[in-house]
């Protein structure tokens, strides 16, 4: 196992689009039934109980020890640990909102022993194929920690029901083949919850060759065909500043590895990349105050082709 000390983590402010259109090569396809039905019967593992939400999906209660994720051999026999170990301390200041947010609705609560998983429905399993990458816009901050944290602004551009919009935060190692790395964030995808902006999470261990699992999904990558891109952040240019534009604040890294006191990375030294700026960009704009010291803001209207 990879001690602490020799683990070199690269942290990465992510905001991409992903576009979604037909596959090149072999994908699932709708009347493939037997196998759906299989992966389907893979996936979803028996239910102690559960429940259906608002937006029409049925939220599982499962057995902590039965969940897919311990279906890779790797894990077999794997202890589960529940609490952390050490927790980081991270810089308190007044701008910290210490009220707790609700991520799903009231009487939704599974029994001890359990962990709530959302079924994967046929329709899940058909998109998670089509998945491509095609906008990335980054602010990236390289140097050897062991955590990191930031405020999020959230909203719901307009995007096709062949595309979505997402901004997250990805910590990784690697590059290429060798890339690591698990993010999550805000995603606003008709498949997932009607075009209304939902927290989502995914990591890969190969640079999503053949890895890589989108919330409890795990089919994997493959090529698509060209389409236009959609509005991307709040679908302003980050010039445009606050309560306008999409934005990551309050940017913070743990570099010692003993979890115990929290920094914010120098503005020099944070990065920003965009792959279509004609589309969407990504900027340092520093303000007033620690929050605001190395905020970074992203978006554009997009209605771009490539």
């Amino acid at each position: 196992m990879i001690s602490f000390d020799k683990l070199l983590l690269l942290t990465f402010l992510a905001v991409s689009l992903i576009l979604v259109a037909e596959s090149r090569g072999q994908i699932l396809l709708e009347d493939d039934e037997n196998e759906l039905d299989r992966l389907l019967n893979y996936i979803n593992k028996p239910p102690i109980k559960s429940f259906q939400t608002e937006n029409g999906d049925i939220l599982d209660c499962i057995d902590i020890h039965k969940q897919l994720a311990f279906d890779h051999p790797q894990l077999k026999n794997h202890s589960i640990q529940l609490r952390p170990t050490t927790i980081p301390k991270w810089n308190i200041t007044n701008n910290n909102d210490s009220r707790p947010v609700p991520l799903r609705q009231d009487g939704i609560s599974c029994p001890l022993g359990t962990v709530i998983v959302k079924r994967t429905t046929p329709n899940d399993l058909i998109q998670d194929q089509r998945l491509k990458a095609m906008g990335l816009r980054l602010a990236q901050y390289k140097y050897s920690h062991y955590g990191a944290r930031g405020n999020l602004n959230l909203w719901e551009p307009e995007v096709s029901p062949t595309q979505f919009s997402l901004a997250s935060m990805l910590i990784s190692s690697g590059l290429n083949e060798q890339f690591q790395g698990i993010r999550a964030g805000w995603i606003v995808y008709q498949w997932l919850n009607r075009n209304h902006t939902r927290l989502y999470t995914y990591w890969t261990t190969d640079g999503f060759k053949k890895t890589g699992c989108y919330n409890t999904l795990c089919p994997g990558f493959v090529q698509s065909s060209e389409r236009e891109e959609s509005k991307h952040g709040s679908g302003h240019f980050p010039q445009e500043g606050f309560k306008k534009a999409a934005y990551v604040s309050g940017i913070e890294l743990i570099e010692d590895i003993k979890l115990e006191g929290s920094m914010g990375p120098p503005l020099h030294s944070l990065k920003t990349v965009s792959s279509t700026p004609n589309c969407y960009k990504a900027i340092k704009k520093p303000g007033m105050g620690e929050l605001w010291a190395n905020a970074i803001f992203f978006g554009g209207p997009g209605g771009c082709t490539f």
